[in-house]
């Protein structure tokens, strides 16, 4: 069953930081950069998030501004600075990611402006990174009792990938994206063997009882799981820079297609030429729209 959204505007709450890459300073952070996704898309949205009392917080808020964000759920916390995180990448484009804490963005506390944003929203997006502090945490169940179209983007960076608290989100979560050691993990918390993938996607739907599953496999494209139906799709190969925030241009473009009224392999395939998009340029986020993407697509097929 493929879940109905009630209207077109995204509600997105989680980590927005800087990337530290290759001697160079990037917004990044999975909810900042599918904000983003979701504005290129013509998508209403409202990103929920803090920066510090500091000057990298307000060059973030200036650079969420110039590219025509909504900030007005950002918030400056009193007293913890903003996110920068260090991004290394070896010689065979894996990613390791030095995340420090406390940031900002581990002190997001509920207030009526973040109410009246998930009373009007038709989806919201959240990922398990931010949840890693309690205060945060707690807002982001708080939105999750309103009947909203529930969105996870599963980011399980050690040390802050633990089953008990991970695990309630996934319950209460209608689509699920997750990259293959991901899934790994997570059937290894059950004990969990499976001879074939469509098998192990069918377990965690029916566990978690979410509607959709999202497998984004980078290099081998993607799959989709719903219904008892295994989709997958090639990808697109191109010439890779890197694969920051590749996961989740896959998935703003696989939400913001479902929104338009796309079916699943079409929103898929878009999920997908908009995660190569991503990967052939530096960074997590790239000046782009949807002719962009229809041309990236086109001129991919053709070759």
């Amino acid at each position: 069953m493929i879940p109905k959204f009630t209207n077109n505007k995204v509600l997105c709450i989680g980590e927005i930081l800087w990337d530290n890459l290759s001697g160079r300073s990037m917004p990044g952070g999975a909810l900042l950069n599918m904000a983003y996704h979701f504005h290129n898309n013509n998508l209403p949205v409202t990103l929920v998030s803090k920066v510090g009392p500091d000057t990298r917080g307000i060059e973030l808020l200036g650079y969420m501004k110039k590219t025509g964000l909504n900030t007005d759920a950002i918030y400056f916390d009193d007293s913890l600075s903003t996110s920068e995180v260090d991004v290394n990448i070896d010689r065979f484009k894996n990613i390791r990611y030095n995340i420090g804490e406390p940031v900002a963005w581990d002190n997001l506390k509920i207030n009526m402006k973040i109410v009246d944003c998930a009373g009007t929203a038709g989806a919201i997006v959240y990922g398990s990174l931010a949840s890693r502090n309690k205060v945060t945490r707690e807002t982001i169940n708080v939105l999750l009792n309103f009947d909203i179209v529930k969105i996870m983007n599963v980011n399980l960076r050690p040390p802050y990938d633990k089953k008990e608290i991970v695990e309630p989100l996934l319950m209460k979560a209608d689509i699920v994206k997750l990259n293959e050691n991901e899934l790994d993990k997570i059937l290894g918390w059950h004990n969990k063997v499976f001879s074939n993938q469509k098998d192990q996607l069918k377990w965690f739907l029916e566990y978690y009882k979410c509607e959709i599953i999202c497998l984004f496999k980078e290099k081998n494209g993607a799959s989709v799981f719903y219904d008892g139906i295994l989709l997958t799709h090639p990808g697109y190969k191109i010439e890779t820079t890197d694969r920051v925030g590749t996961g989740a241009a896959f998935l703003a473009g696989f939400i913001s297609s479902l929104i338009a009224h796309k079916t699943i392999y079409q929103s898929l395939d878009v999920a997908c030429a908009t995660a190569a998009l991503i990967a052939s340029s530096e960074g997590s986020i790239s000046d782009y729209n949807l002719q962009d993407i229809n041309s990236f697509n086109a001129n991919i097929l053709n070759k």
